[in-house]
């Protein structure tokens, strides 16, 4: 897979999975009362999330030494896949801790802002990485 397309891939499921996610829940309970069912799926999907980023961002680091990007793309990316990384992750473990406490907690979860970031930053990488693929 080209570095370009690990991209891309990991920018639609970053934002698919989660969209996803608030369409099922809203589906399965009313949105406005806390339920654990309402919980264990918003968990379920932020994991997923997660686990989709790091995947990703990893298979990325591989492929960019044999088929390099730029040191500027691959920086970039990784930046935004952090960024994306403790966002859903901070949201899974926050779902999580609601899911064993029975109840929905006053949790004030300021990580989740670093989820739009990391989605700019990884479509700036993206933008990057198709400019350099075109005047290479």
């Amino acid at each position: 897979m080209k570095p370009q397309a690990i991209l891309g891939t990991l920018l639609a499921g970053a934002i698919g999975i989660p969209v996803l996610t608030v369409l099922l829940n809203s589906v399965i309970g009313d949105p406005e009362y806390w339920s654990a069912i309402s919980a264990v799926t918003m968990a379920v999907g932020a994991t997923l999330a997660t686990a989709w980023v790091g995947f990703l961002d990893t298979y990325l680091f591989v492929v960019s030494r044999r088929e390099p990007v730029g040191p500027g793309v691959l920086v970039t990316a990784l930046v935004g896949s952090a960024m994306l990384f403790i966002g859903f992750g901070s949201t899974a473990l926050a779902s999580w801790e609601e899911v064993q406490a029975g109840q929905a907690l006053p949790i004030i979860n300021l990580f989740i802002f670093l989820i739009p970031l990391g989605l700019i930053v990884v479509a700036v990488a993206f933008l990057m990485a198709l400019a350099s693929k075109k005047r290479g």
